[in-house]
């Protein structure tokens, strides 16, 4: 495809974005054959936690007030 394009020289790097809990506990394996990737935090957090972004902020406070989580998961995973 590249030389197609006349572009035969060109370098590229091969990566990949982790956004389910597989690809993140695999990411050992995965960076063995990508070059780089990137982790998708806000899916992440959707499927491990079983819960969107807007559902949460319907029963937060609940949920905090009960100590279930500390804080919002998808303003404090990323810290």
């Amino acid at each position: 495809m590249l030389t197609a394009a006349g572009l035969s020289d060109q370098e590229y790097l091969i990566g990949t974005m982790i956004e389910i809990p597989r690809g993140a506990i695999t990411s050992d394996e995965i960076a063995k054959q990508a070059d780089f990737f990137s982790f998708g935090t806000n899916d992440l957090t959707q499927t491990t936690l079983g819960m969107s972004r807007g559902d949460y902020t319907k029963f937060s406070k609940k949920y905090e007030d009960l100590k279930i989580f500390k804080a919002d998961p998808f303003a404090t995973i990323r810290s």
